[in-house]
């Protein structure tokens, strides 16, 4: 969830939520979370960020400072003091209720900018015309660059820069401004970093972004690896200081180069390893109810590996456990803040990701480097199925698949009633702050016709959460060959043989 997003609209208060957008704001709302059943939450990012640093947030400039607009007290107070002690607050209110914090980092790039010219669409995906192409912006001035911290320290030490110019960005991260994580430098700035949010601030884990690219060797930007033995990556697992805390650490295990899924370690010792988001699952579970997919036929759109619905329901054991890791070490999704909603998942054939409410900037500049209506995944294995009780099922049977699956369920926040983005699926600009990307609690939390639905999806999911918990040992087991095992049958409840797995019945 976005931390302002999450209470920013006033009708959060029926959660007992008084400083809406704010980290106190959420530290109100863990009645709802804990209501729910939810054990963790797992916070875009919280460091502080530039003032065009985009609605969800990933181009930090600091890695220790809290993002101060998220501040109640520095919103009333204009003083910059109180802002970790609100945080602290935040963590001890969702702490006291049972839930942990784990925090979104981006180590992998910064928020500092120039120097690094790309290309602006002048046409939309439909191929209608955008604006003038004579009137070219690049998103970066090729004159103008931003020394907020590390560039104007030393460069050379923190990022990654092209051989033939020094001044201008490399790397596979896909924003240019790649560091040099495994340069010592950047390096410890990463290790004293995670060490202060866990030993001060009392965070519980981490999500990293874009985590491939902090596993490439120093000088090999770009390429592809294997063996993170020798990277910070290890280091993170073995460290003393965040193994004494029980952190997670959790990789978006990808980058804009390639997919590094199943190659992040395990603790050196054993006692602890990398969870990993499961592409798989996502792409299995999204193309098995929209795209008609068998139970053992699929393939991934990033590795071209197949897919089989027994192996991705059961932690995809032939990812994670080569290398001494556990079934939860499987982090399970079906959506994330970065793609389609749920709701969106079924309602929508393609993104809509020009003119609309979560990227208005585009209906009336459309030349500004901030309006992109091509970004976003293009092959979303979605479906608009037209049927309202056929979609609401649908959702309802992703739902299902989540949490009875061994491994570690994600729920995007908002999925639980419905929340719709309109077809977005990128709404990370900073046009996207506003009221249509909060999360529109009026939408669902009063007793009417037209809000009906979402309440009983609230319900349902609310119960299956309870559900999954009931029956621990039967879905969440600790190891490989742990908990009840599953009992596969055709849908005449006879066992399932060759015949059943290559159908679409068990």
């Amino acid at each position: 969830m976005q931390v302002k997003g999450f209470t920013m609209n006033a009708a959060s208060n029926q959660w007992g939520v008084e400083h809406f957008g704010t980290f106190r704001g959420l530290g109100e709302a863990a009645g709802y979370l804990s209501d729910l059943g939810i054990t963790a939450v797992e916070l875009l990012p919280v460091h502080e960020k530039p003032l065009d640093g985009g609605y969800w947030g990933y181009n930090n400039i600091s890695y220790f400072a809290p993002e101060l607009t998220y501040s109640d007290y520095y919103s009333s107070t204009g003083d910059v003091d109180g802002i970790v002690d609100e945080f602290k607050g935040m963590v001890d209110a969702l702490h006291q209720a049972g839930i942990e914090v784990i925090v979104d980092v981006v180590y992998n790039h910064t928020g500092e900018g120039g120097l690094w010219r790309t290309k602006l669409f002048y046409y939309d995906p439909d191929g209608d015309y955008l604006c003038d192409p004579g009137s070219y912006v690049a998103l970066d001035s090729q004159e103008v660059s931003s020394l907020l911290t590390w560039r104007g320290i030393d460069s050379a030490s923190y990022y990654v820069l092209a051989d033939a110019n020094q001044k201008y960005w490399d790397g596979s991260t896909g924003v240019g401004n790649q560091t040099r994580s495994n340069h010592e430098p950047m390096r410890k700035l990463i290790m004293d970093s995670l060490r202060y949010y866990v030993e001060e601030m009392h965070v519980d884990g981490f999500r990293f972004d874009l985590a491939a690219a902090l596993g490439e060797a120093d000088g090999k930007p770009s390429e592809y690896w294997t063996d993170a033995r020798d990277t910070v990556l290890q280091e993170i697992v073995d460290d003393p200081v965040l193994s004494a805390q029980n952190t997670r650490v959790i990789a978006e295990p990808w980058s804009l180069a390639y997919d590094a899924s199943e190659n992040f370690p395990a603790a050196s010792d054993g006692a602890s390893g990398w969870g990993e988001w499961n592409a798989n699952f996502r792409d299995w579970w999204r193309s098995f109810l929209n795209e008609g997919w068998s139970l053992n036929s699929g393939f991934t759109s990033k590795s071209g590996a197949s897919i089989d619905g027994g192996g991705v329901m059961t932690a995809s054991y032939g990812r994670y456990a080569d290398n001494g890791r556990q079934p939860y070490h499987s982090v399970n999704f079906i959506t994330a803040h970065d793609g389609f909603t749920m709701f969106d998942l079924f309602s929508y054939d393609e993104k809509q990701n020009s003119c609309g409410p979560l990227n208005p900037i585009c209906c009336y500049d459309a030349c500004s480097s901030w309006c992109d209506p091509t970004s976003g995944e293009d092959h979303n294995r979605s479906l608009s199925w037209s049927d309202e009780p056929a979609k609401r099922q649908m959702i309802r049977n992703a739902f299902v698949g989540l949490m009875i699956s061994h491994g570690t369920p994600m729920i995007l926040g908002g999925d639980e009633w419905m929340r719709t983005q309109y077809g977005n699926n990128n709404a990370y600009t900073t046009w996207s702050d506003n009221e249509w990307a909060w999360f529109r609690w009026g939408e669902w939390s009063s007793e009417n016709d037209n809000n009906l639905f979402r309440l009983r999806m609230h319900d349902f999911v609310r119960d299956l959460v309870r559900f999954r918990k009931e029956h621990a040992y039967a879905f969440a087991p600790q190891s490989w060959g742990g908990g009840m095992p599953y009992a596969w049958k055709n849908e005449n409840n006879d066992d399932a043989d060759g015949d059943t797995w290559d159908g679409r019945h068990v």
